[in-house]
């Protein structure tokens, strides 16, 4: 097989407004090299700190060299016509493209591959699986390195598919005798000369193994030491450990579905979360069309239901496009299965019984049913639990959740968004509100819609039933359409009366229940009584706490001045003087790539700077590549949103990490156009009493319980809130 493999490295991710600051490619035979190329490129312009802090490529380095126009002809008589290999090669395709080299070459990206051959990772970053490969990488985000440790990963990746049975192998071939996919010779042909590679299979660890739904073995069950008594309705203030608590009486326990809490094994799965291995069989045997994703899916299926012994869908890494495929063979909640059946049998032996929060409030939401008889119910992180009742009482149907005339139901409801959308799409969201339903467009989405529906007769699938429900009683629902800048358009669907339904559905279906959290009440506002519907339950500490201490800079300029970001960078140097460890804290992670290049640009003053590692959610890459580079012997400055912070607890006490700064640099708002928002504002009487009345408490808490969540775990831990919204009082 003879291919090329090659990589770019950017001064950004925007080919538009980025340009190209290194090339390399080798070319390739019967895994030999035939002839390789690599260079420096100017980009004419200075190359932006945190590119230099990501690639290692300063300004001095590609002084002498020539610009990326020079050196075009040359890389497009290189490229040739050969099939292109890489990691997330669409990118560098992508960005030749937009520099002037046209290339139609067949595309081999070696992600696709480990999505395919490893059904669970905690990261395909080419980084972390060559790590986990033990391949050699040291020059990390350097072209040449990255197209030769792709190179080594596509070969491991080869070694690891022939580990598997010779019954696996030839489901696969049999799968990909009726389709087309990018890297069907490659597997063809590694199957069919199986015995070159025998030599070499027993030095290949099996990284495919079965691990649970965080990327991590199961933590070891412990005994609690202390019991908590469940009688009424209670808001109860000091943070629950459940590992270390029991309770009196059998008790659904609901928790946050993060890294800072790991799920035991007695964990509560929605049906939809179990796959059935008949049904994927009777799929592989349809005569249907498959795309390229659905190809990928249906390998990593057949691989994982080879060893799966739980079927549960946690025991794999999805992504958008392959749930297609998942939504097909998932079990249907009308069914019985033995399965599920026996996951039912194994929680009505338990006392405590875990479910997440989001699967909690998708049984309201969609009207499911649990199917175990308990009577007490623990929400442990209540106000985590408001962030989620934000988010899963509004329900997303994609493409994916219909049949049928899916496609043409979809196309016809992106015509709707383009005719109707906001001028601001900064949150693409329409309400669909009267004009748009007196539309002959939406009249038609409707009716396709119903169609879709009546089609899944008399079985309807949850998501299906519940937009039924709203198109045909429209004063009990908002319904809205998203068309985010990556995938589908989205129906999402909200109850008109958000509270009343977690009301009715939870609070009221429960005898005993305890809403816990580190912090309760904020400036005398009782925000999670309002917050919850909770005004019937009585409030109780279980132990006395000190006042949260933080620090607070009255001097910064507003958040949304052009000035901020600067201050913020001088404010985490001033920290560094104190603490080898930050954490900076934003509410999303849009901002963070541009303060972190602030902060790069800040450093770069400071000739110790060398030794200070700058790592950016979504920027450094996945939060499992963050994990793995952080280090313990070092300084560590870490961007993160509020989630990815919470579960770096963990991390740190592994790494016997202690040195730590919390600072808040953006408060965790919600967008006013955020369905939930205008839901809340109509409780108040304007949008200025629902900012200090729901989102100023709402972000405190969110503050205090975070800086009291670390200091309980690291005691020189200390706040810094650089948002000027929030004093200290």
């Amino acid at each position: 097989m003879k291919f090329i493999a090659l990589d770019l490295e950017t001064t950004g991710l925007d080919a538009n407004n980025d340009t190209i600051i290194e090339f390399a490619a080798i070319v390739f035979e019967d895994d030999k090299i035939i002839k390789e190329l690599q260079m420096l490129i100017n980009p004419l312009r200075p190359i932006p700190s945190i590119a230099t802090n990501i690639t290692g490529i300063t300004d001095e380095m590609v002084s002498t060299a020539k610009p990326f126009e020079d050196y075009k002809e040359e890389i497009q008589n290189f490229i040739g016509d050969l099939p292109i290999l890489g990691q997330n090669i669409s990118f560098d395709i992508g960005f030749l493209k937009t520099h002037g080299i046209e290339l139609t070459n067949e595309q081999l990206d070696t992600f696709t591959l480990a999505r395919a051959i490893i059904p669970k990772a905690q990261s395909y970053s080419l980084e972390i699986l060559t790590e986990n490969f033990n391949i050699e990488h040291a020059g990390a985000h350097r072209a040449y390195d990255d197209v030769v440790a792709s190179v080594k990963l596509m070969e491991k990746l080869r070694l690891l598919l022939l580990k598997e049975s010779d019954e696996t192998l030839e489901k696969i071939k049999t799968l990909l005798g009726k389709y087309t996919w990018s890297w069907k010779e490659f597997f063809l042909n590694s199957i069919e000369q199986k015995k070159l590679y025998e030599s070499q299979l027993k030095d290949i660890d099996d990284c495919s193994f079965i691990m649970d739904e965080h990327g991590e073995p199961h933590k070891k069950e412990v005994t609690p030491d202390h019991t908590i008594p469940l009688e009424g309705k209670k808001i109860t203030e000091g943070f629950i450990d459940p590992e270390k608590y029991d309770f009196s009486e059998k008790t659904l326990v609901a928790m946050p579905g993060t890294r800072a809490f790991y799920f035991p094994k007695n964990t509560f799965k929605l049906k939809y979360n179990y796959l059935l291995p008949e049904e994927f069989e009777k799929l592989l045997n349809k005569n249907i069309k498959l795309n390229e994703d659905e190809v990928t899916t249906c390998i990593k299926l057949i691989i994982w239901f080879s060893k799966t012994k739980t079927f549960e869908t946690t025991e794999l890494s999805l992504y958008n496009k392959e749930y297609s495929i998942v939504n097909r063979i998932n079990l249907d909640e009308h069914r019985t299965h033995e399965i599920y059946d026996k996951k039912l049998q194994e929680l009505e032996k338990l006392n405590k019984i875990y479910i997440s929060h989001s699967n909690l409030l998708k049984l309201a939401t969609l009207n499911l049913d649990l199917g175990l008889e308990i009577k007490n119910l623990v929400v442990l992180d209540a106000i985590e639990f408001e962030k989620s009742l934000a988010k899963n009482m509004t329900v997303s149907i994609g493409v994916g959740d219909c049949e049928g005339e899916g496609e043409m139901l979809f196309g016809l409801l992106g015509i709707i968004f383009e005719k109707f959308k906001p001028n601001d799409l900064s949150f693409p969201e329409i309400t669909v509100d009267e004009s748009i339903k007196q539309s002959q467009e939406w009249k038609n989405a409707e009716m396709t819609a119903m169609k879709i529906i009546e089609g899944f007769m008399p079985h309807i699938p949850p998501k299906l039933r519940l937009l039924k429900e709203a198109l045909e009683e429209r004063d009990k629902f908002n319904v809205s359409l998203m068309n985010p800048s990556e995938g589908d358009v989205l129906i999402r669907i909200t109850s008109r009366d958000i509270l009343q339904m977690l009301d009715e559905k939870i609070w009221q279906k429960f005898d005993n229940i305890i809403i816990n959290d580190d912090i309760v009440e904020v400036d005398n506002n009782k925000f999670l009584k309002q917050a919850l519907k909770l005004e019937g339950f009585e409030t109780k500490k279980i132990n006395e706490k000190n006042e949260i201490e933080f620090t607070s800079f009255p001097d910064m300029s507003d958040s949304k001045s052009k000035d901020f970001p600067v201050e913020v960078a001088e404010k985490v140097k001033e920290i560094l003087n104190k603490f080898k460890n930050v954490v900076i804290v934003f509410s999303s992670n849009g901002p963070i790539s541009h303060f972190m290049e602030k902060i790069n640009e800040k450093l770069e003053l400071d000739h110790d700077s060398t030794s200070i590692n700058v790592f950016g959610q979504g920027v450094s890459g996945s939060n499992g590549k963050i994990i793995n580079k952080i280090q313990a012997d070092g300084s560590n400055i870490i961007l993160a949103n509020f989630d990815f912070a919470l579960e770096l607890i963990e991390i740190f006490k592994e790494k016997n990490i202690n040195d730590i700064a919390l600072v808040f640099v953006k408060l965790p708002f919600m967008h006013p156009n955020n369905l939930y928002m205008k839901y809340v504002e109509s409780f108040y009487s304007a949008s200025y009493d629902a900012y200090t009345k729901y989102s100023l408490p709402k972000a405190k808490c969110q503050i205090l319980k975070m800086i009291r969540r670390y200091k309980s775990s690291f005691e020189d831990t200390h706040g810094y809130v650089l948002d000027s919204k929030i004093q200290k009082r």
